[in-house]
């Protein structure tokens, strides 16, 4: 049972990990999205 429970930690923890870096991922999209737009409308 230790040996399953050492190879789902891990499992796990890389999945939580994938899902910070798609979130991060997704914000950082929506900030540079939003300079962007901030950009074409003032200096535009």
């Amino acid at each position: 049972m230790s040996v399953g429970r050492s190879i789902a930690t891990p499992a796990s923890l890389v999945v939580s990990v994938n899902d910070e870096l798609r979130r991060r991922g997704y914000i950082e999209r929506k900030r540079t999205g939003l300079l962007r737009e901030r950009y074409q409308t003032t200096g535009g």
